[in-house]
């Protein structure tokens, strides 16, 4: 195969702008709808390690009924913390994600479109990284931020997850935890393992997979019965060695309401490309700036959409 000028050229930017593109279809946490993906965050590299205030509207405007002749009366529309005020606002860290690709020549001009194939590696391993911060932020409780909504279980008569576990779980977010149920659970495949094992006193499972249920991606779909909420398995949910009574393992596992989780994207990746003579190929590298955020309450809710169970 002849190579040429045209064919062997690669371009960082085309590919920075194809991967962009695809954020807003990005299938975060199997695509529950437990991450609000909002793929229009401005800040860039300037902004790399400050803190950002995370966006929440005021509480909805009223409409007003008028007679004939009467004005209406504006009401401001702003960005607050979630009960709707400026006066605390929610924060987050601007963060970067570096990819950096070593294109050989004989790669740029393969005839099966290596910006496709790029692309495609790039928004599946982007998806992988942000899912771990996810996961670390909803299971983070420094200085013990979210204690009140962690259902340990660890020292219990009984010490594994099970379907009480999760329900207890859901009280702690109050009427909010029945009106607006969890999406998604995270687990462990330890806990996993365990599920599996688990049956209620009828001797039906507590873990249930439905044929052909699968996610975007193809990965099988467990869910928590009776409840029906879909589990997650990822090793990435935090182990605690040893913590437990008599030496044992304490997991956590988290349970998501809709939009419990927020992720901000700048679209516009940087892209950088330098020519490698020795090697004879091309390195790119493509720097995304976000945030991921557990938000503390929903918008114009009382709760946050995060609950944890610990357990063995």
């Amino acid at each position: 195969m002849a190579l040429n000028a045209a064919s062997a050229f690669f371009n960082p930017q085309v590919l920075a702008r194809m991967i962009g593109a695809g954020f807003a279809n990005i299938p975060i946490l199997y695509g529950s709808g437990a991450v609000d993906v909002d793929p229009t965050m401005p800040y860039g590299k300037e902004y790399l390690g400050l803190t950002i205030n995370i966006p929440y509207s005021s509480p909805p405007v009223a409409w007003q009924v008028l007679a004939d002749g009467v004005a209406g009366t504006p009401a401001a529309f702003s960005i607050g913390n979630a009960a709707g005020t400026n006066t605390t606002p929610e924060t987050e860290t601007v963060l970067r994600a570096y990819w950096g690709l070593d294109m050989t020549s004989w790669a740029r001009s393969n005839p099966l479109d290596p910006y496709g194939e790029a692309r495609r590696q790039g928004l599946e391993g982007f998806a992988q990284i942000l899912e771990t911060q996810l996961i670390a932020k909803a299971c983070d409780n420094t200085a013990g931020i979210w204690a009140a909504y962690i259902n340990d279980v660890s020292t219990s008569s009984d010490p594994l997850l099970s379907h009480d576990a999760v329900v207890d779980a859901k009280t702690l977010l109050g009427s909010e935890g029945y009106n607006d149920d969890f999406v998604l659970g995270a687990v462990h495949s330890h806990t996993i393992g365990t599920l599996w094992k688990r049956k209620d006193s009828t001797g039906r499972p507590w873990l249930v997979e439905n044929p052909g249920e699968v996610t975007a991606g193809g990965a099988r779909i467990y869910r928590l019965a009776p409840l029906g909420i879909p589990i997650l398995v990822s090793d990435l949910m935090p182990v605690s060695i040893g913590t437990g009574p008599g030496g044992a393992n304490v997991y956590t596992s988290a349970f998501f309401r809709r939009g419990a989780l927020a992720l901000y994207l700048n679209p516009n990746l940087s892209a950088r490309s330098v020519q490698e003579p020795n090697t004879d190929s091309q390195l790119d590298g493509l720097n995304c700036y976000f945030t991921a955020h557990r938000r503390k309450k929903l918008q114009n809710r009382a709760k946050p959409g995060t609950a944890l169970v610990t357990h063995q």
